[in-house]
């Protein structure tokens, strides 16, 4: 459970909402939790699942085809990005403060403040791999595994 908590909480490598399934009352809880913050981007629920210490599993089964390009996400749009910025930004403000006690918040929460702090993408990568070593190998291999 290690592996994918960081992999979402501190490098933000969600798992694709089409792919999660959850019991419809555990859902609407947290939508609940998230429903003046979140509007688009719905799929950040996992990072509650995981911040609850409650379980993610994996099914090695096809349970789903999933068709891309109907929704924000992929759809891309200047409009769409500031609405997922939008999102996003208030979402991790939600988990700062209310999950901060949480060391993968932190980390990803010192990430976070080097992306604000930096425009230039060289100086964020070297400092993002200063504060969080394990950044730049994950991103490394997230390249080379697309390839």
């Amino acid at each position: 459970m290690h592996k994918i908590k960081e992999n979402i909480v501190v490098f933000g490598d969600h798992i694709s909402g089409a792919s999660l399934f959850y019991h419809t009352q555990y859902f609407k809880a947290l939508l609940k939790l998230i429903e003046d913050k979140v509007i688009y981007m719905e799929d950040v629920v996992q990072y509650l699942v995981l911040l609850q210490k409650d379980k993610i599993v994996y099914l090695d089964k096809k349970h789903i085809m999933y068709k891309i390009g109907d929704g924000i996400s992929t759809c891309r749009s200047v409009e769409n990005n500031l609405k997922m910025s939008r999102d996003k930004k208030n979402f991790l403000d939600y988990i700062f403060n209310t999950y901060s006690e949480d060391a993968y918040v932190n980390r990803r929460k010192r990430i976070e403040n080097i992306n604000d702090k930096y425009n230039c993408k060289l100086l964020k990568g070297i400092n993002k791999t200063i504060i969080e070593p394990k950044w730049l190998p994950y991103r490394v291999k997230e390249i080379i595994d697309k390839i």
